[in-house]
């Protein structure tokens, strides 16, 4: 898991928000559903699951309690193929744990109960991202 700062925020044509971020000299770009364009202000704190495998292939952002995933889990399937790929333990990391802090805590934010079963939540949070 990364920090990054927000760095600018453009509303594009088609109801999205591209999001430059920085962190030290990297800089990436993304793009996330309109709705969360009052959130993301200049400055705000995004945390950035990336891949074990890859820095460059983002999993999810994380800020101020919202999820949104990079790849979307449309299924239990692919949450729990999504939650293999950020490292663990094994290699000498923490993100799996902040990872699942933070969707208890986006579950919480959206008054949504818990089901007991991390790559369930996972599903449940990106039906509500597309809302």
């Amino acid at each position: 898991m990364e920090k990054y700062k927000v760095h600018s925020v453009r509303v594009t044509v088609n109801q999205m928000v591209s999001v430059d971020m920085v962190r030290a000299g990297n800089k990436i770009n993304a793009l996330f559903p309109a709705k969360f364009a009052q959130i993301l202000s200049t400055g705000t704190t995004v945390k950035v699951f990336s891949s074990k495998f890859d820095k460059n292939l983002q999993l999810a952002f994380v800020f101020e309690s919202n999820v949104l995933f990079c790849l979307s889990p449309d299924g239990v399937f692919r949450a729990r193929i999504m939650f293999d790929l950020i490292p663990g333990l094994s290699d000498f990391s923490l993100d799996k744990f902040r990872f699942c802090r933070a969707i208890q805590d986006s579950l919480r934010k959206c008054g949504i109960k818990s089901t007991g079963s991390l790559f369930l939540d996972i599903a449940l949070i990106q039906k509500q991202n597309q809302k």
